[in-house]
């Protein structure tokens, strides 16, 4: 089912823009697919269980919320990475590797990790961000310049740090899918696709899972609490 809605959003770009090859398109989407699908807790997922317990009978509103909060800080940090990678991967000159030092003393003075990099759980590596870039040097066909990039960065943040910080997830995204040609400004459109494939079908389980004793199991009731007893009358006959 997964791999059907990938092909099938993917595939007027493959044929009329040519950015995403054809033995590449066909496992490596699918692999940022599943990643950002098991992304964790993030202030997005918050989000729609908030929501859908405000308004349990709007399913949409809930999913939209979650899409709403995908900013710059939770998921849509591929985007900035990717911009960093961009960045690097066109600079060819003798003073590339001190350029790249720049980058994490930037973000150092602004007390803030560089995008692609950092986690709380995984150190100092993050099995899901050294995967998909196995599978990107794996591919012969591909330049690997976003992959070279990204590890020049990994080097030059470390450096600064004075130790290993990790390769994040959505950096490991912003390399993998920089080499087949996704640009940057459409990256985070795989995060939108994921996030309302993963957050619709869930939800109602996890209020099932939480609901009080007088809630019935049917959703039409999640409005309503079921009652037990008749409620008395509240007024003289």
């Amino acid at each position: 089912m997964g791999q059907f809605i990938v092909r099938e959003s993917l595939e007027p770009h493959n044929t009329m823009r040519g950015f995403i090859g054809k033995k590449q398109y066909a496992t490596m989407p699918h692999a940022v697919v599943v990643v950002l699908m098991e992304h964790g807790l993030t202030l997005s997922a918050i989000a729609t269980r908030l929501v859908y317990m405000s308004a349990p009978e709007n399913l949409q509103s809930a999913v939209a919320a979650g899409l709403l909060a995908l900013s710059s800080s939770f998921v849509g940090t591929m985007e900035n990475c990717s911009r960093l990678l961009d960045r690097i991967s066109a600079d060819v000159d003798s003073e590339a590797e001190a350029e790249t030092l720049e980058i994490p003393c930037h973000y150092k003075g602004l007390k803030s990790p560089v995008p692609g990099f950092g986690h709380h759980l995984h150190k100092p590596v993050h099995p899901h961000a050294y995967k998909l870039l196995d599978m990107a040097r794996a591919e012969a066909e591909l330049n690997g310049d976003k992959v070279r990039a990204l590890e020049t960065l990994a080097k030059a943040v470390d450096t600064v740090a004075g130790r290993t910080i990790t390769i994040n997830a959505t950096g490991a995204v912003a390399a993998l899918l920089g080499e087949i040609g996704v640009p940057t400004g459409v990256m985070r459109g795989f995060a939108v696709i994921v996030t309302s494939l993963h957050r619709a079908p869930r939800l109602p389980r996890r209020r099932r899972a939480a609901k009080s004793p007088g809630w019935s199991t049917t959703p039409e009731s999640y409005v309503q609490p079921a009652l037990t007893q008749p409620p008395e009358p509240t007024c003289r006959q």
